[in-house]
């Protein structure tokens, strides 16, 4: 991803936090930082992760549970 992508990462980061818990508040700088660390990833490829991830019930917006799910692919 480049720098261009973090408006459209930033709402599916809050999308997702939402699904696993609908009272979460999801902070811009902390969710930059999340993006930061997936950078070298397309953003299909983290879509499909965090889809892959709530499907099986084990995703808590944790950035290497996210890593591994893309390294897996």
């Amino acid at each position: 991803m480049q720098d261009k992508d973090f408006s459209q990462f930033l709402i599916l980061w809050k999308t997702y936090a939402s699904i696993i818990n609908p009272t979460s508040i999801v902070n811009d700088d902390a969710a930059y930082l999340c993006f930061t660390e997936l950078k070298d990833y397309e953003f299909g490829d983290i879509k499909t992760a965090l889809s892959k991830l709530a499907r099986r019930g084990i995703f808590a917006l944790n950035i290497a549970d996210v890593i591994r799910e893309l390294e897996n692919c």
